[in-house]
């Protein structure tokens, strides 16, 4: 990321934080509110730092610069003070401010936490911290860096390999590391797990910012203009992208479609990653190419020894909004829940405020929800709450993807398990540790004991090397889920009273009273293949056993033809069939899994029953009638892209084999053969869109 990028994003949100904390300040609390009536700490101290930055900027925060000041000191007080006068040390931090709050943990947005406080102990001068407030701060930023360390001890002993993970152990060599991270001096707003470059317009982001629910002035005119993205704050916060095309679906189905994303832990502003931007991930396809060509019929026996690990390709694919804005020049509205990883509540009142500005916008009545994982829970809530209490319904049609309808029972399992458990399952394929997976440990040590123990520790390292990089990518997401997902729990509150609310409605429709299922036109999506990535052994060996290599070194009796004297002549012909395989090694995480029992149990992680955080079952809200489904053998994140994986599908128009952006492109009844936008590429920042790519 250019420094120019990283700036930009900074102040974004920095400028969404700011935002967020003045719309929902409470007096009487002394912070920010939640729709549960707590104060979130993490998000409050971004709040509190935002002000601060902001106001040493001299940028305008919507409040006298020395009130900020004091506001910003006396959340940060509150948050890092001592709570017991004769306690020796503070209280455990927590996560919000309510009674019996869950302790804060790296999984639940500590690490953010450490980031925002070494920016203020760093910076207090500049920041007009109060001194006592920098004394709370250290003494924080202690308890912090020894939480981090103790729970990477835990996953480096539980694997086997103590001390394996190297971590910082002092305020300042975390923020060393983060320095080097960056290329630069880390900002507080680097450490915030998001993709906001959907909402910087050619990378760059200028103050003012809205001050206020409807007042003060705005980052553009938030007038819809065709084949143009616009950015603006609803409710004064919350920040919204409207797109308006020019190619639509059939007039009397034609409805602006509404983006809700999932969930992630701890962030100011919720976009990429779980959302519908462009999304790199690994295909689903092992990968293609042999190192010489395919080599078949040689006189001499292959080598052996030769022997490659590798990924599948890495390649970026397409989100949803992007296919529907470049490839169809389809209205769609995409916005940023404020906290994501808090009540599911918060982001059931944003949306219904972003319904509400599309149907204004778009002069409609109506919009289509599309949604990805706890975003389905958000859309049926809001659903649910307008039913109830406006007894009426403004959604024609919801597709999800990939969200736990009947709860996640994956919810039920501790943090430190599950965030513990997924580096073990690196270290796993890397170690090839007996007590860690069958499959790699029998691969490697045959391979061992045929050709010796420096072949063995070669390919360790090449393995080290592949997956090493993407690992870190991949486990965080579920130490998230596991600890906002309290409202997703199969036996959760949320989630019986949601779904006995939603089949109890009665909806009048063409004469009948039918429940929410049936009254909204509803497709539920499903991924049914638990790996997120898969290591691949490449090889001329058959299979990694004594018969493969017994087939490659047998030789095969034949004819060929050879000239003599300028004649061909057929003769027998002894030669060695050389063929190149890539052997699944090991997947992450279906190979693993059944070493942790607590997570063997789910199906979740099953091939065929689950897409590694939702199980299937609960995607397709089983047992539910009046419903549409489909299943795509893809994990929870890359079912909500142009990924190339196909499903068969009955469409509104039949039987399809489709994508599953196809799949979405039929419901809005797009030709998703022959999908070409109107819009001019530039005006719609389609400039660098690739429709054979998105095609393919």
């Amino acid at each position: 990321m250019s420094s120019t990028d990283l700036d930009a994003r900074r102040l974004f949100l920095t400028a969404t934080s700011v935002l967020w904390g003045n719309a929902t300040f409470d007096d009487e609390l002394g912070m920010g509110r939640s729709s549960d009536g707590n104060g979130y700490n993490v998000k409050n101290a971004q709040y509190a730092v935002a002000l601060l930055d902001a106001v040493a900027d001299q940028r305008d925060v919507g409040l006298d610069p020395a009130a900020a000041v004091t506001r910003a000191n006396a959340i940060l007080a509150k948050i890092c003070g001592t709570r017991d006068a004769n306690a020796k040390k503070p209280s455990t931090l927590r996560r919000h401010s309510g009674r019996a709050a869950p302790a804060l943990t790296p999984g639940s947005g500590a690490d953010e936490l450490l980031a925002t406080l070494l920016y203020l102990s760093k910076h207090h001068d500049r920041l007009q911290v109060r001194k006592d407030v920098v004394a709370s701060i250290n003494l924080r930023l202690n308890e912090l860096v020894d939480l981090h360390a103790a729970r990477v001890a835990r996953i480096s002993a539980k694997a086997g390999r103590p001390g394996s993970i190297p971590t910082p152990r002092s305020a300042e060599e975390w923020q060393a590391a983060l320095d080097r991270a960056f290329g630069s001096a880390a900002h507080w707003a680097d450490a915030i797990v998001s993709d906001v470059s959907e909402f910087l317009e050619q990378k760059s982001f200028a103050w003012p910012i809205p001050l206020g629910r409807g007042g003060g002035p705005h980052l553009s005119n938030c007038d819809l203009q065709p084949c143009k993205r616009i950015l603006c704050y609803v409710h004064g916060y919350i920040p919204t992208l409207f797109f308006k095309g020019e190619i639509h679906g059939p007039p009397e189905s034609h409805r602006p479609v509404v983006m809700v994303s999932g969930w992630q832990v701890q962030i100011t502003v919720h976009t990429g990653g779980g959302t519908f931007g462009d999304e790199s991930s690994f295909s689903t396809r092992p990968p293609a190419s042999a190192p010489w060509g395919d080599n078949s019929n040689q006189v001499l026996p292959p080598p052996v020894a030769e022997f490659e690990p590798r990924l599948p390709i890495y390649r970026e694919y397409y989100g949803l909004g992007t296919m529907l804005r470049c490839a169809a020049g389809y209205d769609y509205v995409t916005w940023g829940q404020s906290h994501p990883g808090g009540p599911i509540q918060d982001s059931v009142n944003e949306l219904r405020f972003v319904i509400n500005e599309t149907k204004e916008k778009y002069g409609v009545e109506e919009v289509i929800l599309v949604a990805h994982s706890r975003g389905g829970l958000v859309s049926r809530k809001c659903i649910l709450d307008y039913w109830q209490n406006e007894n009426a319904v403004d959604v024609q049609k919801l597709v999800t993807y990939g969200t736990p309808h009947l709860g996640a029972a994956l919810a039920t399992v501790g943090e430190d398990i599950l965030a513990e458990a997924i580096p073990g399952l690196l270290l796993a394929v890397v170690f090839a540790s007996p007590s860690y997976g069958e499959l790699p440990a029998q691969m490697l040590d045959f391979i061992g004991q045929i050709f010796g123990p420096s072949v063995k520790t070669h390919l360790e390292n090449l393995i080290l090397t592949a997956v090493t990089p993407v690992v870190e990518q991949v486990w965080p997401n579920f130490a998230g889920f596991v600890a906002s997902g309290e409202e997703m729990r199969p036996d959760s509150s949320f989630i019986q009273n949601l779904n006995a609310g939603y089949a109890g409605a009665q909806v009048p429709v063409k004469g009948q009273l039918l429940s929410l299922w049936e009254a909204i036109d509803t497709v539920l999506i499903a991924g049914t293949a638990p790996d997120q990535l898969t290591v691949y052994l490449g090889s001329w060996l058959a299979s990694l056993d004594m018969q493969g290599l017994l087939e490659s070194l047998t030789p095969h009796a034949g004819t060929t033809v050879i000239t003599v004297l300028g004649m061909k002549i057929t003769v027998p012909w002894i030669y060695y069939s050389w063929h190149w395989h890539w052997l699944r090694l090991a997947g992450l995480v279906s190979d693993i899994i059944p070493l942790f029992p607590e997570l063997d149990a789910l199906d979740t992680f099953k091939q065929g029953l689950g897409d590694s955080v939702v199980e299937r079952s609960s995607a397709i809200a089983e047992g539910v009638v009046g419903v549409r489904r489909a299943e795509f053998g893809l994990h929870h994140f890359n079912i909500k892209s142009n990924n190339d994986t196909q499903a068969i599908y009955q469409s509104p128009v039949g039987i399809r084999s489709v994508y599953p952006w196809q799949l979405l492109f039929l419901e809005l009844g797009l030709d998703a053969a022959h999908a070409l936008a109107r819009c001019s590429p530039v005006t719609s920042g389609c400039q660098n869109f690739d429709m054979a790519k998105a095609l393919s």
